[in-house]
């Protein structure tokens, strides 16, 4: 049940892909890979492996990503999600997320169902929504268990803010939020972060990111909770090369 559980919405994906391959019905859009380090007082040094893909079966409203994430240090922290977005252009997005973490050497798990609006516009993004959590600790293991005795409903919230450069080969992006793609950092936390891109090929961006959460905001106290420095690559399914226009 260790790996089973994480890997179980990877397999799931496969099984869309592959099925969807069958009616040629599909794009795989994009794929993600990062490379992470954590370092706070309570989990100490945690290392980490990160793999997402995008799978279009539908261009407006179906549209699955599956996630997971490993660690690679001996840590007991396992997470994986599975997401459904619909797309209403290019700009604007409703995404619907499930988020499974667990805590191996405590016997204990938390699920997040999230739902949020995103927007992206040329140089600025935000997103905001509601997610739907709890703590189970018993049958931990389980991804679509909420237990009534301890759930609860937070706020999720993100703004960013983008400035390309050098011929728009390189980005450089900052920004806060409360929650990630794989992680949900809870009512009272906030993580400002900045993200240094290039972009190598049309279809490959490579990304440094640091992200510094903040928690006691609500208190009058903040204190930094926990620092995450991540190295990935981003790959999307588009031309290899932009076709120049023709001139006259």
């Amino acid at each position: 049940m260790k790996r089973g559980a994480l890997i179980i919405i990877w397999v799931l994906g496969l099984a869309l892909s592959i099925a969807a391959n069958a009616q040629k019905g599909y794009t795989f859009k994009s794929a993600e890979y990062n490379f992470l380090m954590r370092n706070s007082a309570a989990l100490k040094s945690d290392m980490a492996v990160q793999l997402t893909s995008d799978f279009a079966f539908h261009p407006k409203w179906l549209n699955i990503s599956p996630g997971v994430e490993l660690s690679i240090t001996g840590g007991s922290l396992y997470r994986y999600f599975l997401e459904e977005r619909v797309d209403f252009n290019d700009r604007n997005s409703v995404i619907v997320r499930l988020n499974h973490l667990e805590y191996q050497n405590w016997d204990a798990g938390q699920n997040f169902l999230n739902l949020y609006y995103q927007q992206t516009l040329k140089h600025f993004g935000w997103a905001a929504g509601v997610t739907w959590t709890a703590t189970n600790l018993s049958d931990f293991h389980n991804p679509v268990k909420f237990d009534d005795k301890y759930d609860q409903l937070q706020l999720l919230y993100a703004v960013n803010y983008d400035i390309p450069f050098y011929k728009n080969k390189f980005d450089f992006k900052f920004g806060a939020e409360n929650f990630t793609q794989f992680e949900n950092y809870g009512y009272d936390n906030v993580g400002p972060y900045f993200e240094f891109g290039w972009k190598a090929t049309n279809r490959t961006r490579v990304k440094v990111k640091g992200d510094f959460r903040l928690t006691g905001i609500s208190t009058g106290t903040p204190h930094l909770a926990r620092q995450t420095y991540l190295v990935g690559m981003e790959w999307k399914n588009v031309p290899k090369k932009v076709k120049k226009e023709k001139s006259y």
